[in-house]
């Protein structure tokens, strides 16, 4: 177990080296505090000392990674132009401020780790459409329930969860309190008032709680469409089968799994429980579709089962 750390570490500081000289030429620095997104006129502000943001947001940036939740979100946020956009798990909010909102859509960016608020504070300063996004430091949850704990992770801040038995396996956490909401209950002034709802969800085993807490809203709406991710692993210790998820959330949607031929290429799936006997990955995406949209992005296909 020692070894492999080492090894992690190593390759960790071999691949900073590599990209030294890109980074130099464009921050003047090996740890910019803030980064401009690929293929977006933004930027988002970040912690140096946290080694996801260094990875997955600055040396991504540098190598001009696309991740395919952010095109996601930027797609179908730019072909939809819905009433209401949630990125629920926002981290650093390397996809709520990749892109630009058209005058009608409003942005709910939910985030339970409450470090991570100075950083999207301050991109939310920056971003032109900074008056329409609106920042929840809480965690979401199937109802409010007041203060639980939440177990941070000091040094890869997309692993922080509120699931003790996940957090249980990360070194170095440190446990924090949040207070607890439901989609429903933060958002209960638009239920009713809007027709299409584009959303993005990866909150380490905890989405079907979330998902059940949003229950109204997406019953009011016409179109939905999702982008949630799956982690077999995380569900089983939030409580959660594959059949209990289809039978308690799922079954108003139509569900779609990258089919591995092309990344923005899905095929319908009778249900997870089903797809998951199928296929052996513990982890993979999950697009949930209400209605149907009036037009899918370029480059995006749905193919029915």
């Amino acid at each position: 177990m020692m070894l492999k750390g080492i090894g992690k570490e190593f390759e960790w500081y071999l691949r900073l080296w590599r990209l030294a000289p890109a980074l130099l030429r464009q921050y003047g620095t090996l740890k910019p505090d803030r980064v401009r997104l690929p293929r977006s006129r933004h930027v988002v502000y970040i912690d140096t000392d946290d080694r996801r943001a260094m990875k997955r947001i600055l040396l991504d940036a540098v190598r001009g990674r696309y991740p395919i939740n952010r095109r996601f979100w930027v797609d179908f946020v730019q072909a939809l132009d819905p009433g209401l956009a949630l990125d629920v798990g926002t981290n650093y909010g390397e996809c709520v401020f990749a892109t630009d909102y058209g005058a009608g859509t409003q942005v709910y960016a939910f985030e339970a780790n409450p470090t991570l608020h100075q950083y999207l504070q301050r991109s939310k300063e920056s971003h032109s459409s900074a008056e329409r996004i609106h920042l929840v430091n809480a965690l979401v949850d199937e109802r409010p329930r007041g203060a639980v704990p939440f177990f941070v992770n000091t040094r890869w801040s997309g692993g922080s969860t509120a699931v003790q038995e996940v957090a249980e396996e990360i070194s170095g956490r440190r446990e924090v309190r949040v207070e607890t909401i439901s989609i429903d209950s933060v958002l209960a002034d638009w239920i009713g008032q809007v027709d299409t709802l584009v959303f993005k969800m990866d909150i380490e085993g905890f989405e079907p709680f979330a998902l059940k807490g949003m229950a109204r809203l997406l019953d009011s709406v016409e179109t939905a469409v999702g982008f949630v991710e799956v982690d077999l692993r995380f569900l089983e210790k939030s409580g959660w089968t594959p059949a209990a998820y289809d039978e308690a959330v799922l079954d108003g949607f139509r569900l779609f799994v990258s089919d591995g031929d092309s990344e923005t290429r899905f095929r319908e799936v009778p249900s997870l429980s089903a797809h998951v006997r199928h296929d052996s990955q513990l982890h993979f995406d999950l697009l949930l579709i209400k209605g149907w949209p009036q037009r899918l992005p370029e480059g995006w296909e749905l193919a029915p089962g």
